[in-house]
């Protein structure tokens, strides 16, 4: 989906436009790699349309083929091992990419440095994910992954609910915050075992007060899937509540 650029950037009409003015708007600078900030080549290239340069999207390696049918990772089985020994809540999850390169880049610039205009590209990823894995028939909620208030206040923002925002506006499905998380999070979920996180996500999420999610299809919308305890975790809280079917959709994997 192209959106046309912001016309904010138009002088006044009452306005004196200056020589250097004039100039910018004839000859504007090319839009750059929002993650590398490396210039596109051609003055269209990523104006109305962010995207990687293509040195950043050479390393982004795209999941889809032989992929495990429940965490989505690559696998030449119907189950992966590690799904066999511990099947997950959630029915199915999916992601864009692995974990590694620039998507992993990315995903870090996005949630710890504050490089919020990478959004739209990994929002966008997550959309084509969709469309690849679950097909545009399923038509769902996409549930935000949420943080702890104190927590999302310390960062400013909650990079689930934004990819959610910007994949919604390529699926024209609704973004609900379904989910709230109860308990904060007293350090980094990657660095634990499976069992650990389990441990430590029991009762950690709940629903939203005055959310009803009886009957919907639930779509988790996080940046990273790892060992699935956070989805598992809140794909409890969503059966608990009565829907349909838990969906996981990531960036990463």
């Amino acid at each position: 989906m192209r959106h046309k650029p912001p016309l904010n950037w138009l002088p006044h009409k009452t306005e004196t436009r200056k020589p250097g003015r004039l100039l910018s708007l004839l000859f504007p600078q090319p839009p750059i790699c929002p993650l590398c900030s490396t210039p596109h080549k051609g003055w269209l290239a990523g104006l109305v349309h962010p995207y990687l340069c293509a040195q950043c999207a050479a390393s982004v390696h795209e999941l889809f083929g032989a992929l495990c049918r429940s965490c989505g990772k690559e696998s030449e089985h119907g189950l992966c091992p590690d799904c066999v020994r511990e099947p997950h809540v959630f029915l199915q999850a999916r992601a864009f990419a692995k974990y590694e390169g620039s998507a992993e880049k990315a995903v870090k610039a996005l949630k710890y440095q504050n490089e919020t205009g990478l959004a739209p590209v990994l929002g966008e990823w997550l959309a084509l994910a969709y469309a690849r894995h679950y097909g545009l028939d399923l038509k769902a909620w996409l549930v935000p992954v949420p943080m702890h208030p104190l927590k999302e206040r310390r960062r400013g923002y909650n990079q689930a609910q934004l990819l959610a925002k910007e994949a919604s506006r390529h699926l024209h499905m609704p973004v609900v915050q379904a989910l709230r998380r109860i308990s904060e999070d007293d350090g980094s979920q990657t660095v634990r075992s499976r069992a650990q996180r389990l441990t430590t996500l029991e009762s950690a999420f709940a629903l939203a007060p005055g959310i009803s999610v009886a009957g919907q299809h639930i779509v988790l919308i996080d940046d990273v899937l790892t060992t699935g305890g956070t989805a598992d975790a809140c794909a409890n809280a969503l059966i608990d509540g009565g829907v349909a079917s838990v969906y996981v959709l990531t960036v990463a994997r």
